[in-house]
């Protein structure tokens, strides 16, 4: 019999693999997450420039933000938790659902931090981070975020140990917290936060 058990993702291992983030020697602000395998991804963001008194906006997509939420060695993990007030720009966001999602999830946002940036925090609000993650959620607005039609999940699955799976965005259940991706104010792309 299969075991399921929601809001995984492996990044405990990841980092202690040796899970770096740097950023770019270009001028092409993002970020660049290299794994211990030497995979790489780049979380782009929104630049706009003007030329000649023209504006043009480059905007991020899915395959620029990676398959998985970058780290940050001095704050929270993803594209951060402060993206102001009303739709989630082009991102990867940690936050909670209160049940599976249909077309649709109504998402609470949160800062998610590992490693020293976790220590940091916790320390700076007189508590401890123990397993090397710190979750603060200050703010207890939701937001609806609507789920794109080929989006992609990953679930967590125990059956004989610990393993991602993929899985429908439907069965992403609201037990633990999840990250999504969001591409032009929709979600293409969510996976499950194991939480130790």
């Amino acid at each position: 019999m299969r075991v399921r058990r929601t809001a995984v993702l492996l990044l405990g291992p990841m980092l202690a693999l040796g899970l770096t983030a740097c950023g770019d020697d270009d001028d092409t602000p993002g970020t660049t997450t290299t794994t211990a395998d030497g995979t790489t991804s780049t979380t782009a963001v929104d630049t706009t420039s003007t030329i000649a008194g023209e504006t043009s906006t480059t905007t991020s997509t899915g395959e620029a933000l990676g398959e998985e939420p970058p780290t940050n060695a001095d704050g929270p993990d993803g594209s951060g938790c402060s993206p102001g007030e009303g739709e989630l720009p082009d991102g990867w966001w940690y936050g909670t659902i209160a049940a599976s999602p249909g077309e649709a999830l109504t998402f609470d946002l949160a800062c998610w931090y590992t490693g020293d940036a976790a220590v940091a925090e916790a320390a700076r609000r007189g508590e401890e981070a123990p397993n090397d993650f710190y979750v603060v959620n200050d703010n207890p607005a939701e937001r609806v975020v609507a789920i794109a039609p080929d989006a992609t999940a990953s679930c967590v699955e125990i059956e004989q140990g610990l393993e991602m799976v993929d899985c429908a965005p439907a069965d992403v259940a609201g037990d633990w917290g999840i990250w999504i991706r969001v591409v032009d104010g929709e979600a293409d792309r969510i996976i499950e936060q194991y939480v130790p």
